[in-house]
């Protein structure tokens, strides 16, 4: 029987939401206490979600029959759904252990299909198993407990669009426990996967390789492959407001890779070949491999995300065009920060903003190339970024032939209150061709005193005294304090600051423009990110922080 009520269209809405306005506390506060209400509400009333809003298949007690009535919604409710249709796998004591191939399940905007558990983690999957979901659209994935799963490739979005994979929890799973894919075969230029949105998952006890992967591949006969393979069309998904913790360390365990080189002469091309990903409010704890986040692709943006205790770096490994804004590098409970890189850059067109990094062995390190598979950097902007007690701020790496050119230093802030440095160990020389820098502030009371290397002296001043001594928000780091210096440098590409406040011309140097405004974007906690068991609902808009007045 149809079941709707009057606020469906809003319900649609908020599945649909992926870029949230900003709120005040005061406001994020109202806003949890009206979720709560709606829920106290929904119990008084006997509405829970599944029956409250469109249609309910369901609850099935097999996998089989789950994936026969998942299959089956287009035949019942039309082609694209009529309503909003929930096809519900119930509770159980034991785990469900099976495969699911869902197929040609088209909903719309307003009408979701929304494949879930009776109750938020009261379905466990296990064992050996692969969940492939092809030529979807507007399906929902929420609220499943993932625990043990075998095997490799375990959930494949191919040819999969406007779909959200919500509020599961990902416990021990594979190498590619998500894979974001296309249906390219070897001569076929259709089938991408598109504007999907993976968020409010927990991602834990990761033993496997690459967990999250959004695949582009070229594979053309001048790389020596003998056919064409074109999967380069996978654009516009977006990751936010996830949990990312607890991985042994070791290399290939990447949280989220976006692209993969191919080799030979493909990297070129697969550099330039732009896919949009959003990486955003995600929360990395303890996560120790080489690349927490892989980039191997073109025109994406990494901002907001808080990394923590964790022995690896964010690596722009291929790719051109990236922007990484705003994201919070700690190295919380670590006793040692020998692996914690920050962020390693290859490639051209880069801006790189607002980034905090405390305690960090490298801070932002700029990649020589050789101009075929180690990219070469050139043309990019580093600016109003903070390095507290890191041992290295912006620096050049590595043994290859080209140097770094055409970078832009400025409004950058590095202190490092103990051990033995030098000047250049926080900002480096640069010897490559048209660097420049102004406008950055330095405090290193046991560096020596014997000068900033001649060519960055005139953009670089010493400080007599630390500045970054006011702390804000509750964070584990010290921040900029409010009568230091503002004299920096205004750019367009840094019109906001790391809270999304408007920066003033001339801006203040570092990640923070300094008022007395609340903190809207503090460090993230599994307080606001990762699944909410039970206090999401399909109906509440996320928990986690929000955007506001600035989203770039």
């Amino acid at each position: 029987m149809k079941r709707t009520i009057r606020l469906a269209s809003s319900r649609a809405r908020h599945l649909n939401h992926k870029h949230y306005q900003g709120v005040s506390k005061r406001r994020r506060a109202f806003g949890n206490s009206r979720s709560i209400l709606f829920t106290l509400l929904c119990l008084v009333f006997i509405c829970p979600i599944s029956m409250a809003y469109g249609a309910t298949l369901g609850p099935y007690s097999s996998l089989t029959d789950f994936q026969n009535a998942i299959n089956s919604v287009n035949s019942i409710y039309g082609t694209p759904v009529s309503e909003v249709v929930h096809v519900v796998l119930a509770d159980s004591g034991t785990a469900y252990s099976g495969d699911l191939n869902v197929s040609n399940v088209v909903g719309s905007e307003n009408h979701k299909v929304i494949i879930r558990s009776e109750t938020p983690g009261g379905a466990t999957i296990s064992g050996n198993i692969n969940w492939n979901f092809t030529s979807c659209d507007y399906l929902v994935i929420h609220g499943f407990n993932f625990y043990n799963i075998t095997g490799s490739t375990f959930m494949v979005l191919k040819d999969f669009s406007h779909g959200r994979v919500t509020n599961n929890t990902f416990d021990n799973t594979p190498d590619h426990t998500i894979d974001i894919r296309g249906t390219n075969n070897d001569f076929s230029l259709v089938g991408w996967s598109q504007n999907n949105t993976i968020d409010h998952n927990t991602f834990k006890n990761h033993t496997d390789t690459i967990l999250i992967e959004v695949f582009i591949i070229h594979r053309d006969p001048e790389c020596g492959y003998g056919y064409t393979w074109h999967d380069d069309g996978n654009t516009d998904n977006t990751f936010e407001y996830n949990v990312f913790k607890d991985c042994s360390l070791d290399n290939n365990r990447e949280a989220i890779q976006i692209g993969r080189g191919s080799g030979n002469t493909c990297y070129n091309e697969e550099a330039y070949t732009a896919t949009y990903t959003t990486v955003q409010f995600n929360l990395f704890d303890n996560w120790d491999d080489d690349e927490i986040i892989s980039v191997k692709s073109a025109n994406n943006t990494i901002r907001f995300n808080t990394i923590i205790s964790s022995n690896g770096a964010i690596k722009n490994r291929l790719g051109h065009n990236n922007t990484y804004n705003a994201n919070i590098f700690d190295i919380g409970s670590e006793t040692s920060n020998t692996k914690f890189k920050g962020l390693r850059i290859q490639g051209t067109g880069h801006v790189i903003k607002n980034n905090y990094f405390r305690g960090t062995d490298h801070g932002i390190q700029l990649a020589q190339g050789d101009g075929a598979n180690d990219p070469d950097v050139d043309d990019v902007l580093i600016a109003n970024n903070t390095f507290k007690d890191s041992e290295y701020g912006v620096y050049r790496y590595g043994s290859e032939p080209n140097n770094p050119t055409n970078v832009t230093v400025i409004n950058n802030h590095a202190e490092r209150t103990s051990g033995s440095f030098t000047w250049r160990e926080l900002f480096a020389d640069l010897p490559g061709t048209g660097n420049t820098w102004g406008n950055n502030l330095v405090y290193c009371p046991s560096c020596p005193n014997d000068g900033v290397d001649t060519n960055i002296s005139s953009g670089v001043t010493k400080l007599g005294s630390a500045r970054l001594v006011n702390q804000k928000a509750g964070l584990l780091v010290n921040w900029y304090y409010p009568n230091a210096y503002t004299d920096g440098i205004f750019n367009l590409n840094v019109t906001f600051d790391i809270e999304g406040q408007t920066r003033a011309n001339p801006p203040d140097i570092g990640f923070d423009e300094n008022t007395d405004a609340d903190i809207g974007r503090p460090m993230l906690t599994e307080e606001n990110v990762g699944v909410q068991w039970p206090g999401i609902t399909l109906l509440s808009a996320p928990t986690g922080l929000r955007i506001i007045s600035g989203g770039n």
